[in-house]
């Protein structure tokens, strides 16, 4: 467990780095890296990555803080689906609303699905219910945004973030 601490703080000092290195609110940037940085700990968990970002517009309001917060919430979403799902295969998804109108990220895999207590039951060891989704929940209210955990079609979880921003000036 203490490895795991380790790991995770080293995770959210790079991330904080790398998000200092980025400017202009540049998602598409930003999860790049951050797919290049968890890529080989999923592979070496047993993982099929499937990554659909593609070039995201920019939009205003995106500021570095922000795609810092998002950067967190999927490698969250990502260490959950590491640590307790069960999984073969995870997906992330981005993509830009019709008109620039904000963004919709998403993670789903292929696991054991969520828990079928209430969240709020589970118990606190970091799972589904514990401190990783509480976090999740309050780095998107920070920025404006909402996130969602579902069941995934054909088993497994889906975290969705939506972000309400609009197009940049000048996009």
């Amino acid at each position: 467990e203490l490895e795991d601490q380790v790991k995770a703080a080293l995770d959210e000092m790079r991330l904080a780095v790398d998000s200092m290195q980025i400017g202009d609110g540049d998602l598409t940037t930003a999860l790049a890296t951050l797919r290049w940085r968890v890529q080989p700990r999923l592979h070496a968990a047993g993982l099929d990555l499937h990554w659909d970002v593609h070039e995201l517009p920019a939009l205003a309001g995106l500021t570095p803080t922000a795609v810092l917060q998002i950067q967190r919430i999927v490698l969250e979403a990502l260490t959950n689906v590491v640590k307790h799902a069960r999984a073969k295969a995870v997906w992330v998804n981005c993509r830009a609303e019709p008109g620039g109108q904000g963004l919709v990220l998403e993670v789903a895999d292929d696991g054991t699905g969520l828990p079928a207590q209430p969240l709020q039951a589970a118990p606190a060891s970091g799972a589904i219910g514990g401190q990783g989704v509480p976090s999740m929940q309050a780095r998107a209210s920070a920025i404006g945004a909402a996130l969602s955990l579902a069941p995934r079609g054909g088993g497994g979880t889906l975290v969705r973030l939506q972000w309400p921003g609009g197009p940049a000036q000048g996009a």
